[in-house]
């Protein structure tokens, strides 16, 4: 068996942070291989043509991932989701 069938990620979800960068993008580029839908979130855009979505946002501003988080459909209650 090779390797990436006993490490399938099919049907998972992956959050990368940091994906638009050296490191996050190569983790993004394997999670995909593997099969997850893989989403990034990153202080910059997105410029290395690894395919997965990416959205700019500084994760340290909490007002802006909870508006990611609600654009995105998903709920936010005191800024957890």
């Amino acid at each position: 068996m090779h390797p990436r069938e006993r490490h399938s990620l099919s049907g998972a979800t992956a959050v990368v942070t940091g994906g638009a960068g050296f490191i996050g993008s190569a983790l993004c580029a394997r999670l995909a291989e593997n099969g997850a839908t893989v989403h990034s979130v990153s202080r910059r855009a997105n410029d290395n043509g690894v395919a997965h979505r990416h959205w700019s946002v500084d994760l340290v501003n909490s007002a802006a991932v909870d508006k990611l988080i609600a654009d995105r459909g998903g709920p936010v209650q005191d800024g957890v989701e």
